[in-house]
């Protein structure tokens, strides 16, 4: 019995503690508390404080940047073959060969790919080679055909597939490591119905000639791998004069309507700050892919068709030693420019006053002027200006917000 009386004077004597400690406590919290009222009145005012900036050194300019590349004036796509030019009829074409890659120079008589064991070969002429001719033929793609020849080895251009003609082919061909394609020659009956083969005729199919306007010239974008299918656009001849085009995905932002005071120059690219000027705007060649059902925007331009080009001329004299078609180059154009007089401060340090007077306010060592300026200029949260009167020196302060103490 006493051990259970004692246990309860000392749990009496703990709450007692607590309950005696707890009300130390509120009272001390409740000495402490404020109202918000109270907490405003008690706090002490803040100190008055101002934000300059400093007036820099002009010129202002609202500028975009394009991303481009260098290209040329003429492309030649080399397209694959429908089918192996060898009686493979409908035989996937595989690149077996790139004799050539980006940048290397492309003569009359010289293969630019090998499809299938077969070359590709580059001819001067007018027009694409539109069948595949033999032994015996006539026609203007004969003449066009030995006129290609006839710089090589002085061919006579008579229009028929002679004897001279095949043995130039042949030395083409010869000349590339390659023989030339044959094909059957017509079949003879004899007296008693025996048929005899026909001989094998030399023959030059259509799927092995590269006719180009111009030669010679520079092989431009190759996506033709060896090992791969031939599909597409394999590689692409490219000549005439130098320029960048810049392709308008999101329109011509301000490229159609450049006023006289516009100024060009390239930026980040082998032809960095050159200057340059638009040569004008319109779809690439061969630009006019159709619409279908399955991709009705094949581009993603929203208009079912490649994006527009914007073409910048490249003067001869400002050209790296070695261009490389396809290399990226941007195109810096500056739409508007300030005087070269003028300075720039934020826009944020510019007020208007009673009437129509534009100022900026000097704050020289706490020491205010306001400054009355033109703006000339607008740009990304800045302002080109020039005083009106008075002077507003690079380096000087002016006043872009301020905070003041209200009594």
């Amino acid at each position: 019995m006493k051990i259970a009386v004692t246990r309860s004077r000392v749990v009496i004597a703990v709450l007692s503690l607590g309950l005696v400690v707890s009300s130390g406590v509120a009272v001390w919290a409740g000495s402490q508390a404020r109202t918000p009222a109270q907490v405003s009145s008690e706090a002490e005012a803040p100190e008055p404080s101002t934000v300059t900036a400093t007036v820099q050194k002009g010129p202002l300019a609202s500028s975009r940047t394009f991303e481009g590349e260098l290209s040329r004036e003429v492309a030649l796509a080399v397209k694959a073959p429908a089918s192996s030019t060898e009686g493979g009829g409908g035989a996937e074409q595989i690149v077996t060969f790139l004799p050539r890659k980006s940048g290397d120079e492309v003569d009359n008589g010289q293969s630019v790919i090998e499809i299938s064991g077969r070359p590709v070969i580059a001819l001067e002429g007018r027009f694409p080679a539109f069948r595949d001719i033999k032994e015996g033929d006539k026609g203007r793609d004969v003449s066009q055909l030995q006129s290609a020849l006839s710089s090589l080895y002085g061919t006579p251009v008579t229009g028929t597939f002679d004897a001279r003609t095949t043995a130039d082919v042949k030395r083409l061909y010869a000349a590339l490591g390659y023989q030339p394609a044959t094909v059957d020659g017509e079949a003879k009956v004899g007296e008693e119905g025996e048929t005899t083969p026909g001989p094998k005729l030399v023959s030059v199919p259509a799927a092995e000639l590269l006719i180009a306007k111009s030669l010679p010239a520079t092989v431009g974008k190759v996506t033709a791998q060896v090992g791969l299918p031939a599909k597409d656009t394999l590689l692409t001849l490219v000549g005439g004069a130098w320029q960048v085009t810049v392709p308008l995905s999101d329109g011509p932002k301000g490229l159609d309507n450049l006023s006289d005071e516009a100024r060009l120059t390239f930026g980040e690219g082998p032809l960095e700050e050159k200057g340059t000027s638009l040569l004008g705007i319109g779809p690439p060649p061969g630009g006019d892919k159709e619409k279908t059902e399955e991709n009705s925007d094949p581009w993603g331009n929203g208009e079912g068709g490649p994006p527009d080009l914007a073409t910048f001329k490249v003067n001869a004299k400002d050209l790296p030693k070695k261009p490389k078609v396809g290399s990226a180059q941007t195109v810096v154009v500056e739409f508007k420019h300030s005087p070269d007089e003028a300075v720039v401060v934020p826009v944020s340090a510019l007020w208007r006053k009673a009437g129509t007077d534009v100022v900026t306010t000097v704050d020289d060592a706490g020491n205010r002027a306001d400054v009355p300026v033109t703006i000339h200029l607008n740009h990304e949260g800045l302002a080109a200006v020039t005083p009106k009167e008075g002077e507003l020196a690079v380096g000087t302060k002016v006043v872009v917000a301020e905070r003041s103490v209200k009594k």
